[in-house]
């Protein structure tokens, strides 16, 4: 194959490492008065639990230093990397990556691979 005449419409055709297909659509039509309805296959679980799951749930009253409180309070359900932390919130790495190391060793967050933190 020749890739200097690639496209993007034939890279649809590679696997790439961490991308799935998405399920295709189905088209349901309602008898009643033909309307057709798209729908995707996506997780059942109720709107609420969705929305509940967004929302990060931050303890109260753990006695941090400062820093740890920041960084704590900064952290949510999405990983997030320690430069956005750092250059959010103005705090250099070193402190960012001392203050991680005490929410961690507080069972509060979870480091993932690739420097990335998540809440507990």
């Amino acid at each position: 194959m020749n890739i200097d005449n690639i496209s993007l419409a034939d890279t649809g055709n590679f696997p790439v490492k961490g991308i799935r297909k998405q399920a295709p659509a189905r088209i349901y039509v309602n008898k009643q008065n033909d309307e057709q309805t798209v729908v995707t296959e996506k997780s059942t679980a109720p709107k609420n639990a969705e929305a509940a799951a967004s929302k990060p749930v931050h303890k109260e009253n753990l006695n941090l230093p400062q820093t740890a409180q920041d960084v704590y309070e900064y952290i949510g359900n999405e990983p997030v990397h320690i430069d956005k932390i750092s250059a959010d919130l103005k705090i250099p790495v070193f402190k960012v990556l001392t203050a991680l190391t005490m929410l961690e060793m507080k069972d509060l967050v979870s480091a993932l691979q690739g420097r990335n933190y998540i809440l507990k």
